[in-house]
């Protein structure tokens, strides 16, 4: 018995398998730099405190400064929404298995 599998069917299951292949191996990479970051930044960290505590460093944040480009962040993002929509429904497919892939390789991870 040979059964035919339509070509539209054989190129989405190519799309999910691809997504979530891909999913799965960036978020199992991700999960890695993002516990050697945690480190590092946790380091630094202790440090900036112990030399605060010390005297010789201190450290000084411009609120103003960093709300001002938050907020031009933020408006670029809501400014390229509607091209992010069409973008995300053209590639439904592949977004779905690499959705699906990547919680994976994030427990894996």
């Amino acid at each position: 018995m040979n059964i035919q599998i339509p070509p539209i069917f054989f190129e989405a299951l190519i799309r999910v398998g691809t997504g979530a292949l891909a999913g799965f191996l960036m978020a199992y990479a991700i999960k890695k730099v993002i516990k050697i970051i945690t480190i590092i930044a946790g380091v630094v960290l202790i440090l900036m405190t112990l030399l605060n505590q010390i005297g010789i460093y201190e450290l000084k944040i411009n609120w103003v400064y960093l709300i001002v480009h938050i907020t031009n962040i933020l408006s670029y993002i809501i400014e390229q929404n509607a091209s992010i929509q069409q973008i995300f429904l053209t590639n439904l497919l592949l977004e779905g298995g690499f959705t699906t892939g990547f919680i994976l390789g994030f427990k894996r991870g």
